[in-house]
């Protein structure tokens, strides 16, 4: 009987949170200082995996941007139309967003 040998595929796999708060105060939609926006908080996290042992040393990356899908005015203003209206503009910050990314080194 002869023998076989299976090879074991032991390894370390480095884990990486990666939680990110960020706080906005409040601010202006333009120059002049006379379109208040409100303040806001976003909350990101995200987690590495990776394997340094392996060739080709794969690295798996999953991240999630504004986790509370909070949106809220990070910008704009309002101007005055030559029909006598008022038009307002206001950007939002991005709703929750999930990506991953699996990578290779050669």
């Amino acid at each position: 009987m002869k023998a076989c040998f299976v090879p074991l595929l032991i390894a370390v796999i480095n884990v990486l949170p990666e939680p990110v708060y960020s706080y906005i105060g409040k601010n202006f939609g333009d120059l002049a200082q006379t379109e208040p926006v409100n303040d806001f908080a976003t909350l990101n996290g995200g987690i590495s995996l990776s394997v340094d042992s392996w060739s080709f040393r794969p690295q798996l990356s999953i991240n999630v941007t504004n986790i509370r899908d909070q949106t809220a005015p990070i910008g704009g203003g309002s101007r005055d139309l030559p029909t006598g209206e008022v038009q307002s503009i206001y950007i939002f910050n991005g709703p929750r967003t999930v990506n991953a990314r699996l990578s290779i080194e050669f």
